[in-house]
């Protein structure tokens, strides 16, 4: 990541980690020094205790709820402060600078931090279309009908834009072909998977039905 960093400019990393009083771990990454103008990354992490609705669950059919102990992926925020919106890379929804492009060493970092842990997994509630996309390479959506449906919408959008996708469901233009109307965007939880238990989840024959619902 400072390799990275550096052939973007910004050679003097300053690492801030802290946990405030709420349970929420911070990790921040300055250009120099700590002021508001020079950061480039910013990510919130938490935990708890998470219980998804029965019937996406296999393991938990007729024993009660199933419950998974993960962190929580809060925020994560990159910028470019010397970096400029272009045709090439437009602003996305929610996106106030261009970002720095290194998502995928955030997902190898967490994916460290799976390595360390007795969790069951990460998860996020991604509030973009092109968050859930972003993150859908490590990340599936619990319930299979959403991870069905996003999968659905890459097949059908391959080759368009990411910042297109994202565009065009903010103004209507993704629409479905057979009603005419506008697709809306429902966030919902995707977990990165790190116990044998969690995994069962999306292995399971159950999970393999909803994905063609």
């Amino acid at each position: 990541l400072f390799e990275y960093l550096e052939k973007k400019g910004y050679a003097e990393p300053v690492v801030v980690t802290e946990r405030d009083s709420s349970g929420v771990s911070r990790l921040q990454v300055y250009n120099k020094n700590r002021r508001a103008s020079n950061l480039l990354i910013d990510a919130r992490f938490s935990e708890t205790l998470f219980t998804p609705f029965r019937a996406f669950c296999e393991d938990c059919q007729g024993k009660g709820p199933c419950t998974f102990h993960v962190i929580v992926v809060e925020w994560v925020e990159t910028r470019d402060p010397a970096g400029k919106f272009s045709p090439d890379k437009p602003q996305l929804p929610g996106q106030k600078s261009p970002g720095l492009g290194v998502l995928r060493h955030l997902k190898q970092f967490v994916g460290m931090m799976a390595g360390e842990i007795s969790r069951d997994g990460f998860m996020n509630v991604p509030d973009h279309v092109h968050a859930a996309i972003m993150y859908s390479d490590a990340f599936r959506f619990v319930d299979p009908e959403r991870e069905g449906y996003l999968r659905a919408l890459l097949r059908d959008l391959q080759g368009v834009r990411l910042g297109d996708i994202a565009w065009g469901y903010v103004t209507g233009a993704v629409f479905d072909a057979d009603s005419g109307e506008p697709e809306k965007y429902r966030p919902s939880e995707q977990l990165y998977p790190v116990s044998d238990r969690l995994r069962r989840h999306y292995d399971s024959k159950l999970y393999a039905k909803g994905l063609d619902a």
